[in-house]
């Protein structure tokens, strides 16, 4: 039996740019990897309870990496959701973040999941 994928309401996230992942993608294994995964098929709700559950872990292991890219994703999915309040909350959250660390990969990332938020619903990905 083939079970069909149901289609996303809002554009994908894929941070792209110089210095990004490869591809623009997230390395497999890495900070928020899961719930992009998890995104990306469509599964918003999961992804939400995935990176909630994964800032807030990073967040008490004192992961200062891993903690705001899992907030990314977890702006990303909110958005995805139409929960468009927390999802600018959250992304405020990992902008503080990646602000205060010598992180430029992650500037990059939340500034193109502000994008998304910030009102592209075009349907296009960011930094296409």
């Amino acid at each position: 039996m083939k079970y069909a994928r149901p289609a996303p309401t809002r554009p994908a996230y894929r941070p792209s740019g110089r210095g990004a992942p490869r591809g623009g993608r997230l390395r497999p294994g890495g900070p928020g990897a899961g719930g992009l995964g998890q995104l990306r098929a469509g599964h918003a709700e999961s992804t939400r309870r995935l990176t909630h559950a994964e800032a807030e872990r990073a967040g008490r292991a004192g992961e200062r990496i891993a903690e705001p890219d899992a907030r990314i994703a977890l702006a990303v999915s909110l958005f995805r959701l139409a929960d468009d309040d927390a999802a600018r909350e959250a992304l405020d959250r990992a902008e503080k973040l990646v602000r205060a660390l010598p992180y430029p990969a992650g500037i990059r990332h939340a500034a193109a999941a502000r994008q998304l938020v910030a009102g592209d619903r075009s349907g296009r990905e960011p930094h296409e």
